[in-house]
């Protein structure tokens, strides 16, 4: 099945943007050759990115899968260590529209809306009656496996999951990407509440 995909959403300004108080760029040096050790992480007070791609730092900004961003063949193979400070009294929640700032400030970057057609994963309700049920709201939540795995590994199909919305299963198998080709997973289900 081939769906419309919505890219990297155009930025319009109406005011200044929070930005970092203090931010650096730098290419990351080379890695151990078949290994790449790649780290994000930032809390209220600091953001460290070591080793990533513009393409991986532009999905954090913009809140979009790595599938939905298009731009020269550089954006993965090109390397960085980004390092920022917050300002005072910012919050991690604004640290998205603070990476915007930057990429537009020292990568120059111009995004765009735009749609074309591509594979996806449907989640869809098939023929006859369903073989899962409401959740009880006071139930328990969450998924485990049924099967033996290997550390850090979530096989998909060994998965039981509790008072989860559909919603909530269709990210967790999209964030999981070992199991899956690289496509967008999409819930056509139509169905509410969990499960």
């Amino acid at each position: 099945m081939r769906f419309g995909i919505l890219f990297v959403a155009a930025v319009a300004w109406a005011q200044t943007p929070a930005q970092f108080e203090v931010a650096t760029i730098k290419p990351a040096p080379p890695q151990p050759a078949g290994r790449t050790d790649t780290r994000m992480s930032s809390d209220s007070h600091r953001l460290n990115f070591t080793n990533v791609n513009l393409k991986e730092v532009i999905g954090r900004a913009y809140k979009v899968q790595l599938y939905q961003i298009e731009g020269p063949g550089w954006l993965e193979t090109e390397r960085f260590d980004i390092t920022a400070t917050l300002p005072a009294g910012a919050s991690s929640l604004q640290i998205p529209e603070m990476l915007q700032a930057l990429l537009a400030d020292r990568f120059k970057l111009a995004v765009h809306n735009d749609t074309k057609p591509a594979p996806a994963f449907v989640l869809s309700k098939g023929g006859g009656e369903l073989k899962m049920t409401k959740a009880e709201p006071s139930g328990e939540n969450g998924c485990k496996s049924i099967a033996p795995i290997e550390p850090g590994q979530i096989p998909l199909n060994s998965l039981s999951c509790h008072n989860m919305t559909l919603e909530a299963l269709v990210e967790m198998v999209a964030r999981n990407r070992p199991y899956i080709e690289d496509l967008p997973v999409v819930d056509s289900t139509g169905l509410d509440g969990s499960w």
